[in-house]
């Protein structure tokens, strides 16, 4: 990765998504987030010579869609894309289905989510952890985190929230604090159950709409 590049920021993605507003609406919430982005309607589109190479897949999938993405999702395997963030109100849809079956790095996402976290979403992805947050989700409220979960949290566990968001794993997270991978973990497992939630990914989520995150670059934090 070039110097000065943050992970996301060198990310190519697919989209595949009907022209409209809500894909303008999502290649507007990546913009400045990622590297490319290729937009789509269909899978069909993909030229094989050309369209290699993509850090993610991202497949826009509403209800409406179902003819289209069971014929979309035959021809998954052939796609170049190492992960597929799905996003969709139904978890049976076909092209999350497919991807199940066939073992493939996955994760789903309601419609709802917002442009502010999606290049979130995407890292995460990237990095083949497999989630599903279904809409409504009590464990990723809609509200901020800080109305969440307020002053409960101290500054050491607030940081931890801005490396979540970036999708750090405990190896990396221990060796920006440099200390040991079992502290982290004792940590982190203690950030989960002080905000109610049951795994790292949903904490992430939180942190994203809260608008935190952690530049790797620098070190540096935002909210």
């Amino acid at each position: 990765m070039p110097t000065g590049v943050s992970m996301s920021q060198a990310l190519r993605v697919l989209l595949v998504c009907p022209t409209g507003l809500l894909r303008e609406t999502i290649v507007d919430g990546l913009e400045g987030s990622v590297r490319e982005v290729r937009c789509v309607d269909t899978l069909r589109e993909l030229v094989p010579e050309t369209d290699v190479g993509f850090d993610v897949g991202l497949y826009v999938a509403p209800e409406t869609r179902g003819v289209l993405a069971a014929q979309d999702a035959d021809l998954l395997k052939g796609v170049g894309a190492h992960n597929w963030l799905v996003l969709s109100d139904q978890r049976d849809n076909p092209i999350y289905t497919r991807l199940m079956r066939d073992q493939m790095p996955a994760c789903a996402v309601p419609l709802e989510v917002s442009r502010r976290e999606l290049p979130h979403l995407v890292v995460l992805a990237t990095r083949s952890r497999r989630f599903c947050i279904r809409a409504h989700c009590d464990a990723c409220p809609s509200s901020p985190v800080q109305s969440t979960v307020g002053a409960t949290l101290n500054d050491q566990q607030w940081q931890l929230m801005r490396y979540l968001s970036e999708g750090l794993s405990n190896k990396e997270i221990a060796r920006i604090e440099r200390c040991t991978e079992s502290n982290v973990k004792v940590r982190v497992r203690g950030l989960l159950d002080r905000i109610h939630v049951t795994n790292r990914t949903q904490a992430a989520v939180m942190a994203a709409r809260a608008g935190l995150s952690y530049d790797r670059r620098q070190g540096s934090q935002a909210y």
